[in-house]
């Protein structure tokens, strides 16, 4: 499977916690996606570029360690309240 279904706002959560040697960068994104994080971040977080983060994580989900899936389509008759972005806008604070 190609990484390229893969973007910087894709969705990526751990199913499994064995895997990739402690220390590596799979390892890395192992313990990042306990809690479900964007491509983005893991790229932010690692210090590597979002083309590469997205990479490894397309490895990762080919091996089944993590599953990766599209975010919240928050268009049409959805409504983004002024709380979502604060929470967005904090997240990215403290990711950096």
């Amino acid at each position: 499977m190609e990484n390229s279904d893969i973007r910087l706002d894709t969705h990526v959560t751990t199913l499994s916690g064995d895997g990739p040697p402690a220390g590596t960068q799979f390892a890395k994104i192992l313990t990042l996606c306990q809690t479900t994080r964007a491509v983005a971040e893991l790229a932010a977080h690692l210090k590597i570029p979002v083309g590469v983060a997205a990479v490894l994580v397309a490895e990762l989900r080919d091996l089944g360690h993590v599953d990766t899936r599209d975010p919240l389509d928050l268009t049409g008759d959805s409504v983004v309240t002024l709380a979502l972005l604060e929470r967005v806008r904090n997240g990215l604070r403290n990711a950096i």
